[in-house]
């Protein structure tokens, strides 16, 4: 747009009506940008909340989504002792087959306590209704009485099958360790898939 410099000056009038007149053109404009952004901004959000919900619904029977966390709590039976205790675990998923994590239980018979930490990794097999996992990883036990506390590094291998149900999972799992505090142990829990 060219600015002539001479006719502003000879009727500053008229310039100045065509300033108000642009003024009133980009006020209405900058008036109708709420309009606008109530239009626009939800499709906007749209947009972005549906690539967003591809992963929050992400579902499966088995499978978890890749690079989330899965919380669980569990009841723990083991064979050595013949009590049930209690079992805690967190596993970060890999992708949708591969899980590592800790997990914690916590046994006690009269007067001892049974302390036990794992640290696994997971494969999870698909079948057409439930997911089936081999585990494999590092343990260290502690038991402990009044008079003494016996603790020990070992291995732990076991294997499970589980069931996802939206963001819940039920699971069964047997695990054995090897160490020279050796046990055997049969857990129930459920899993809270945090994404």
């Amino acid at each position: 747009m060219k600015i002539n410099l001479s006719h502003i000056l000879k009727k500053p009038h008229r310039f100045v009506y065509s300033l108000r007149a642009l003024w009133q053109r980009d006020f209405l404009l900058i008036k109708s940008y709420p309009l606008l952004l109530l239009i626009v901004w939800p499709m906007a959000l749209q947009a972005q909340t549906s690539e967003k919900s591809e992963k929050k619904d992400y579902k499966h029977h088995c499978f978890f989504a890749h690079q989330s966390v899965s919380v669980g709590i569990g009841a723990e039976y083991t064979t050595v002792f013949d009590v049930t205790g209690f079992n805690a675990k967190v596993y970060y998923n890999l992708g949708e087959k591969f899980s590592l994590g800790p997990e914690f239980s916590y046994f006690q018979k009269e007067e001892e306590e049974i302390f036990d930490y794992n640290l696994v990794v997971l494969h999870i097999f698909e079948t057409p209704w439930v997911g089936l996992f081999p585990l494999i990883g590092g343990n260290y036990t502690q038991e402990k009485t009044e008079s003494e506390t016996k603790s020990a590094f070992g291995a732990v291998i076991g294997a499970g099958i589980h069931r996802n149900f939206n963001r819940f999972t039920i699971a069964i799992e047997y695990s054995r360790v090897f160490s020279e505090l050796p046990d055997e142990f049969i857990t129930f829990g459920v899993m809270f898939n945090i994404r």
